[in-house]
C-alpha cells in the first residue's frame, strides 16, 4: 500500500498523534513568541494593556496529506503562508507594520514548522524510514 495521509489507524494512535501536534504547536509558537519578545522590543509598548495573560493566550492555542517529504514541506508552507504571513500583510489600523513584519517572521516560521510536523506525524507508508 502506497502512502496515505489519513489511512486507518487505531483510536489510540490518532490520539497520540493529535495530542502531539498540538503540544508541538504550542512549543513552536512559545518559541517564536519569545524569540520576536527579545528582537523586538517595541512589542510590549504595543500590546501593555492590550492582550489577556500568557496562561489564557496558551490555553486559547490548546483550543485551537503528506505521502512523501515534499508533501510535509507543501503543508508546512500553507500554514505559515495562508495561516500566518497573508492575514498580516494589509495594512490595518490594529497593528503598526513593524509589529506586523516581526509577527510575519513569527508565525511564518512557528506555523512552517508545525505544518512540517504534521505532514511528518500525519504520514504512514510501508516504509516510513523511506522520505525521498
Amino acid at each position: 500500500m502506497k502512502g496515505v495521509a489519513l489511512a486507518k489507524r487505531s483510536l489510540l494512535k490518532w490520539s497520540w498523534k493529535l495530542v502531539s501536534g498540538v503540544l508541538l504547536y504550542v512549543l513552536f509558537y512559545i518559541i517564536a513568541w519569545m524569540i520576536l519578545q527579545a528582537s523586538l522590543p517595541e512589542l510590549d509598548q504595543f500590546y501593555k494593556g492590550k492582550i489577556p495573560a500568557f496562561q489564557v493566550m496558551i490555553y486559547m492555542q490548546l483550543v485551537s496529506t503528506a505521502p512523501k517529504w515534499r508533501y510535509a514541506v507543501l503543508v508546512g508552507m500553507v500554514f505559515s503562508i495562508l495561516g500566518g504571513i497573508a492575514p498580516l500583510l494589509p495594512p490595518n489600523n490594529l497593528m503598526p507594520a513593524v509589529i506586523r513584519v516581526g509577527h510575519g517572521f513569527e508565525v511564518g516560521i512557528s506555523n512552517f514548522l508545525f505544518g512540517w510536523i504534521t505532514g511528518v506525524v500525519l504520514y504512514r507508508g510501508e516504509n516510513n524510514a523511506n522520505w525521498s
